[in-house]
């Protein structure tokens, strides 16, 4: 068994196993991506989109060449999927309305 005859071989030798560890976690699949705010890249690096969720729902935003919202798409808890403006006006929408029950 060699020996280890200094301090810099003692770390070298737990840099290598750092690595070896690191290396076998970095490379094994995950069964789950958990983000707040995925964005969409082009090949140059630039934002292109942005796939968020918040407490009303989840939206893909489109941006446009200055990195402002062009368009929206939003699904909620309502059966609705919504197309919004940059300036989050609806303008197409796609669903069922929501039922409500009349009082008698």
């Amino acid at each position: 068994m060699p020996r280890i005859s200094s301090a810099t071989d003692l770390s070298h030798v737990l840099l290598l196993v750092l690595l070896i560890l690191l290396g076998g976690l970095a490379f094994r699949p995950q069964p789950v991506l958990r983000a707040e705010r995925i964005e969409l890249l082009g090949p140059s690096g630039v934002t292109h989109a942005v796939l968020a969720a918040d407490t009303a729902g989840v939206y893909l935003t489109l941006l446009d060449a200055r990195g402002r919202p062009a368009g929206a798409i939003r699904l909620d808890a309502e059966p609705w999927l919504s197309v919004r403006t940059g300036r989050g006006d609806e303008v197409a929408g796609l669903g069922a309305p929501k039922v409500h029950q009349l009082g008698e």
